[in-house]
């Protein structure tokens, strides 16, 4: 997707934060980005020639205070691409993630959001931020959902006018993984990442304010023989309907091989895929380089969490959606 509107509800020139622009047409465009705290705001204007990426450091812009947070909204006076770059060296950690597609600001309508997938448990401290860059109060229901059998929980929050609010995340019992679906009367701006000591690493993924029913992701690679030790991929199927859905997870293979699993992800829950488990990919071959494409009876969220601990790091996408694609 491109967006003349992105948003990002967490960047700071405490971290190595960069934000990155490409326009992908054939005319220049002119970019405006508001950087807000609950009292101040600061523009940056600048031209992003035709098929041209761009980019601001945010250490370097003299409209900003050193060691500070800030939300940031890009406006466009055409469709481009914003992402962020966050890099802190002193933790070894560093993480990458699309922005936030917003609307129309004059839009008043309610919006759903998927915020992300994360582990829980040991080490792994999921980081949620919500910024409300609008001059009036919003109310959000947060819903977390576990890939166990344990209930989701609900939480509501009012955020006040350019407030910040960190949220946070409910433990279940043991290690699992958690999804995280924010609804609030007005568009607002999150920012989600997860940090793993363990792996001296962070990875984000981008909002999703849509759902679609088929997901196609590029790039997979796992070794046989350190698969589930310095290798590890997980599949994170969220089904945030009020109806089961029926997925079919295909594997397919560069000498044209597909494998396929089915399962069904109950209404209002998630499935995390364990692939360096699964003998479908792992008996390919040594190294099994692969691609996956998830379809569904409905319209769900799915990401892919890839990590390569012979480097110390890893990364977290959402896929590219697919089919029959909608809003939640």
């Amino acid at each position: 997707f491109t967006s003349s509107r992105w948003g990002f509800a967490d960047v700071s020139t405490s971290r190595l934060d960069f934000l990155l622009f490409y326009n992908p047409y054939g005319t220049s465009l002119t970019v405006t980005v508001s950087f807000l705290t609950d009292a101040l705001s600061s523009t940056v204007t600048f031209s992003l020639g035709a098929f041209r990426r761009g980019g601001l450091s945010l250490r370097d812009l003299p409209q900003l205070a050193a060691n500070s947070s800030y939300a940031a909204i890009i406006e466009a006076d055409g469709q481009l691409l914003a992402s962020i770059s966050s890099y802190t060296p002193a933790a070894g950690n560093g993480s990458a993630a699309i922005g936030q597609l917003l609307a129309d600001a004059s839009q008043t309508q309610s919006v759903g959001s998927s915020l992300g997938t994360f582990e829980l448990g040991g080490a792994e401290l999921p980081d949620i931020v919500a910024f409300n860059p609008l001059p009036y109060t919003v109310n959000v229901t947060l819903t977390f959902m576990f890939d166990n059998d344990e209930p989701g929980r609900q939480e509501s929050i009012i955020i006040l006018p350019r407030q910040r609010v960190r949220i946070s995340v409910p433990a279940p019992t043991g290690p699992r993984v958690v999804s995280v679906m924010a609804n609030a009367n007005r568009q607002i701006l999150y920012e989600a990442s997860a940090s793993s000591a363990s792996r001296a690493d962070s990875v984000s993924t981008a909002v999703a304010t849509y759902a679609a029913d088929t997901w196609a992701f590029a790039d997979a690679f796992l070794n046989r023989e350190l698969a589930g030790v310095s290798f590890l991929e997980h599949l994170s199927i969220f089904n945030p309907g009020t109806n089961a859905a029926d997925m079919t997870v295909q594997f397919l293979f560069p000498d044209g091989r597909r494998e396929s699993r089915t399962l069904t992800v109950g209404a209002g829950r998630t499935r995390v895929l364990a692939l360096h488990e699964d003998p479908l990919i792992t008996e390919q071959s040594s190294d099994a380089w692969y691609s996956i494409i998830v379809t569904g009876t409905n319209r769900t969220v799915c990401t892919f969490t890839h990590w390569d601990l012979l480097n110390g790091g890893g990364w977290t996408s959402l896929g590219t959606p697919m089919g029959n694609v909608g809003g939640f």
